[in-house]
């Protein structure tokens, strides 16, 4: 094996949290193909690592009134970046389902967002939409609805690297602590 899963998955981190602190369009999509990779694959890379320190995986996210979604489909988005107030640890499962932007009669959670920038905006792939993802074409308009120039998406993707990147860093200073791998 070329890296153990400790070494791959703290390389894995500190190439999240550079692209993370770099905050361009490019930096934050690959960001959301390493958040693909840790949290929404089948074999997502925090549980797998996790398997080895069995440590309880929780995300930190904004606690916020899910009616705002309800109230106004048309254009409604909210930040999962737990600095902006009242804050609440949920699990993955919870964290994924969380819905933080609604449009043109479509809600979007943070699986959704990360899976559109990851497998269609260039994350890790770069798909060509076709007219059946109404979904997807509504997320690439969401800017242009809400009258701004690439702020509340890029906005709303860094929050979202921002609890993965969160939460690996626990796993991250419990790896460095306990194994070899942690002189990386």
């Amino acid at each position: 094996m070329l890296l153990s899963h400790e070494e791959f998955f703290l390389h894995t981190v500190e190439d999240l949290r550079n692209k993370v602190k770099e905050y361009s369009p490019y930096s934050i999509l690959r960001a959301c193909g390493i958040c693909r990779q840790l949290v929404v694959d089948k074999n997502w890379l925090l549980r797998e690592v996790n398997k080895i320190t069995g440590t309880k995986i929780s995300f930190l996210i904004l606690d916020y009134d899910r009616n705002v979604f309800n109230i106004n489909l048309n254009l409604s988005w909210i930040t999962v970046d737990p600095f902006f107030g009242k804050s609440k640890e949920v699990d993955r499962k919870e964290f994924l389902e969380t819905t933080i932007l609604g449009l043109k009669k479509h809600k979007y959670n943070v699986e959704d967002i990360i899976k559109v920038a990851s497998n269609k905006m260039g994350g890790v792939h770069s798909d060509n939409l076709h007219s059946k993802d109404k979904k997807h074409i509504a997320f690439y308009d969401f800017d242009k609805a809400a009258e701004l120039d690439h702020s509340a998406t890029m906005t709303a993707l860094k929050a979202i690297c921002k609890v993965v990147l969160n939460t690996s860093e626990k796993l991250e200073a419990i790896i460095k602590e306990r194994t070899p791998a942690g002189g990386i």
